[in-house]
């Protein structure tokens, strides 16, 4: 994991990574969410904020959401017969889904995390 900095999100915005919640996608444009509870618009696509924060502590759940991992309180995984559904809580707030793909993957992750 990188040292602490600051990422450019957009325009002349730069901000530090561990002041981030999570990023959502909005087209070709995606809304940050701060730790402090403000949010804010980037004309900047997930894909690329996604490749820029790769370096820290970030987790994409689905096609739509990335997420900073520092901040999950809670994660749980269900599954019947036909499905396996999780979903993660973010700063005892934001419920996120995980797309089913994503789940070992996810949780895979976190072992590691866990370990480190």
């Amino acid at each position: 994991m990188k040292t602490e900095n600051q990422i450019l999100l957009g325009g002349y915005r730069k901000i530090s990574p561990s002041s981030i919640l999570m990023l959502r996608a909005d087209t070709n444009y995606t809304i940050t969410y701060l730790v402090d509870g403000t949010h804010f618009l980037s004309a900047t696509t997930l894909g690329i904020l996604e490749e820029r924060l790769k370096e820290f502590n970030f987790y994409r759940t689905h096609r739509s959401t990335l997420i900073n991992l520092k901040y999950i309180s809670f994660f749980e995984s269900m599954s019947n017969h036909l499905n396996l559904n999780a979903e993660i809580r973010i700063n005892d707030s934001v419920n996120v889904p995980v797309a089913r793909r994503k789940i070992p993957e996810f949780i895979k992750r976190m072992q590691l995390m866990a370990i480190s």
